[in-house]
């Protein structure tokens, strides 16, 4: 069976980020010039655009056509090295294309209008073959060149529906009550087919669509992806929990057609399935984020149950194609195309090294670090730095890592940064940290109320420097003498630096005043070890 799609979910609800423990490998992502990874691996193929590819198919190792939005087509004969565009004749979306040979396929989209086109020559041409009004269609299969399904939501009134042919033309609809959203669907021959939701809903037919019902999942999970190998083998992936960093990657599996489905696996936390694509009962690819890397392509040989990475973009991959074991492509945004001819595997397995810069062991107001990486001579090179604070798990992209607490001086405090980079044949390297310390609170000074002392004698003014917890215990005083008046004609007489001191304990400001006899205010001030400056309420020094 050929299929593809995008499954838009941006519908339903909004993605974020993950992580699974496996071992990694990664791909650099920018756009256009096709770079060969070392000793086989993923590649990057030029694609000629810069859109979003949403949906790739192969119909064998030369011929395959990925699509993309606004209505942007692009195929190749040669496997890849050369892609060239197509005109679809459509201004919207596309999310899915499936080719049953080198010369009938079928493209679907559409957000304003959902929309089926069909080609018979290998995409050279493509007619609009069947539309919903306001509504739009995010998946298509097929099994050969006269049975296809496509799977879609919306319309006047709103629905889910599939819609099938089996005249490679002509679509008959059919809703699906009770579904709350379908998300993508497979077929393993001309009557049985899958289709997912985003709530964990499993539905099957057996009579080629006419007809469906639903499958026990065991799971609310965020499916995203089925795939079946024959009508008993089948795969259906995602994630369940949310926010950035709450998500689980979800595999379920199933070896009597549906009748029964297990829990393959479960990632840990910040992890997900995107789509996953099986070749057989065990061998099979996945795109999604592992172990906190993201737009990662990973690839299993026990049929689901343990992953290693294989390849990871710099921009974010949405689906998988693949022509046999060997020749498998993956796209996403700005035109990014990876592709591998001997299943993937890459003969780069030593991991980068990266160092920190900005860090050390006192305390500042603010922290601002900079990560850098390098990869050995003649590796794959590195194609991400990542940051966790506080948390080995939740980890971020980015080279430059500023932090400061608000001003609720929540982040005060004693905080490990863990950083690491990966390379682009997905080598992930040990996890490094780094502690660094935050005050942004300012101390406060108290003093005696007023201190007499005779011209030529020995002041002696108790104070205390109050700095509240976390901090680092000390702060630097300074006594300042004021002549005059507050408000009034001021002048500083003396200043005398006290030194290091204890916070939140007494100590005595030590002195030989030399001053004329008057009234003077006596102000003692202090900055703590961050920076901070604070200060209190003064005295009157009285010199008599």
């Amino acid at each position: 069976m050929s299929r593809s799609s995008f499954r838009p979910l941006r519908r339903f609800l909004t993605t974020g980020g993950l992580a699974f423990g496996l071992a990694l490998a990664c791909l650099l992502a920018s756009v256009a010039v096709a770079v060969a990874l070392p000793s086989g691996g993923w590649q990057r193929q030029g694609s000629g655009t810069t859109a979003y590819l949403t949906g790739v198919s192969f119909s064998d190792a030369a011929y395959g056509w990925a699509v993309g939005g606004p209505g942007i087509i692009v195929s190749t004969s040669d496997g890849g090295l050369l892609w060239q565009p197509r005109t679809s004749g459509f201004g919207d979306e596309l999310y899915g294309v499936a080719f049953a040979n080198a010369d009938d396929g079928w493209a679907v989209g559409g957000d304003a209008s959902g929309v089926i086109l069909g080609t018979a020559n290998g995409g050279d041409t493509w007619l609009a073959q069947a539309s919903v009004a306001g509504g739009w269609i995010g998946a298509v299969t097929a099994v050969d060149a006269t049975h296809a399904w496509a799977i879609g939501n919306g319309g006047s009134p709103s629905r889910v529906f599939v819609m099938a042919t089996s005249d490679g033309s002509t679509w008959t609809e059919h809703d699906l009550a009770g579904v709350p959203g379908l998300v993508d669907v497979d077929f393993a021959s001309t009557s049985d087919g899958w289709a997912v939701s985003y709530d964990g809903t499993i539905v099957a037919t057996a009579d080629g669509g006419d007809s469906w019902h639903a499958q026990a999942s065991g799971t609310q999970a965020v499916l995203r992806s089925v795939c079946f190998t024959d009508s008993d083998h089948g795969w259906a992936a995602g994630w369940t929990g949310g926010g950035l960093w709450g998500c689980q990657a979800v595999l379920l599996a199933t070896s009597d057609g549906g009748d029964h489905w297990a829990q393959r696996c479960v990632g840990a936390k910040q992890s997900r399935f995107d789509d996953v694509l099986f070749r057989d009962d065990l061998h099979g690819w996945a795109l999604g984020t592992f172990a906190g890397v993201p737009n990662a392509v990973a690839a299993t040989d026990d049929g689901g149950a343990t992953w290693h990475l294989q390849a990871v973009a710099g921009v974010s991959l949405s689906a998988l194609g693949s022509a046999d074991a060997d020749h498998a492509w993956a796209v996403g945004d700005v035109g990014e195309i990876l592709a591998t001819a001997n299943g993937g595997e890459s003969s780069d397995v030593t991991p980068p090294v990266s160092t920190v810069s900005g860090a050390g062991s006192g305390w500042r107001r603010s922290w601002t670090l900079t990560l850098s990486a390098r990869d050995e001579a003649g590796g794959s090179g590195v194609v991400m730095r990542q940051y966790s604070v506080g948390h080995e798990y939740q980890w971020q992209r980015g080279a430059r890592i500023r932090l400061t607490s608000s001003g609720d001086h929540r982040f005060d405090g004693t905080h490990t940064v863990f950083y690491r980079a990966v390379d682009a044949a997905g080598n992930i390297e040990a996890t490094r940290s780094v502690k660094i310390r935050v005050d942004t609170r300012c101390p406060v000074t108290r003093a005696a109320r007023s201190v007499n002392v005779a011209s030529g004698g020995v002041a002696r003014v108790p104070y205390t420097v109050h700095d509240r917890a976390p901090c680092a215990g000390w702060a630097r005083a300074t006594l300042t003498l004021v002549a005059g008046r507050p408000n009034g004609d001021e002048k500083v007489v003396r200043t005398i630096r006290l030194g290091r001191v204890s916070t939140d304990r007494k100590h005595t400001a030590v002195f030989r005043c030399g001053l004329a006899p008057g009234l003077y205010l006596c102000d003692i001030g202090a900055v703590d070890a961050a920076g901070n400056q604070g200060g209190g309420n003064a005295t009157w020094l009285w010199v008599h």
